[in-house]
């Protein structure tokens, strides 16, 4: 009742995550994410999507060749692909903005997490994953704002600046990110 009479955005805390709805190559959960936007509806509030890439909460199969390896390149794009296109086609009308890759900068050294830095991502697509992500993203829902987003960018000066090269270079290969998401982890008592 509280969160229906005060805030006019839902954002999932997991139900849209893809550890929590793609769980096998042509397997999708979308019970989550759908009981959220039946509130979001029946309360006349807008719907974000949180989030399409992350180096946490993927499913650990996505990174696998099936034979026991490390997927290739080709595969690991095609599965992304793929899930941000059912997303996109299930959902393409009800969100007002998509957090497209989500967490992408290194808290060590404030330049794209590499494999080194937990990313099965980078480490397997390189750092054009979040360029592609953006480029399906944008096809995918067409009138989504589609957003980069992260934490400790307001408390951290080298994260931030990573953050401002990364979407500056972004913009100049014509990468249609439109927003940057301040992911703030605060509490009253501090």
């Amino acid at each position: 009742k509280l969160a229906a009479q005060h805030f006019n955005l839902v954002v999932a805390e997991n139900e849209c995550k893809m550890g929590s709805i793609y769980h096998g190559p042509d397997q999708f959960d979308f019970s989550g994410a759908d009981r959220l936007l039946k509130f979001a509806r029946e309360n006349g509030q807008a719907m974000r999507w949180h989030t399409l890439v992350w180096h946490n909460q993927s499913p650990k199969w996505i990174f696998e060749d099936g034979n026991g390896g490390k997927a290739s390149k080709e595969q690991l794009e095609e599965r992304l692909k793929k899930y941000i296109f059912t997303v996109g086609e299930r959902y393409r009308n009800d969100i007002c903005s998509v957090d497209v890759v989500n967490e992408c900068i290194s808290d060590k050294n404030f330049i794209l997490r590499d494999g080194a830095d937990r990313s099965q991502w980078f480490d397997i697509m390189g750092p054009d994953y979040v360029d592609k992500a953006f480029f399906w993203a944008k096809e995918a829902f067409p009138n989504s704002s589609l957003v980069i987003n992260d934490y400790n960018l307001e408390m951290i000066e080298g994260k931030r600046q990573g953050m401002y090269k990364l979407v500056k270079g972004m913009l100049e290969r014509g990468v249609p990110v439109d927003t940057v998401g301040l992911q703030m982890h605060i509490n009253i008592e501090n």
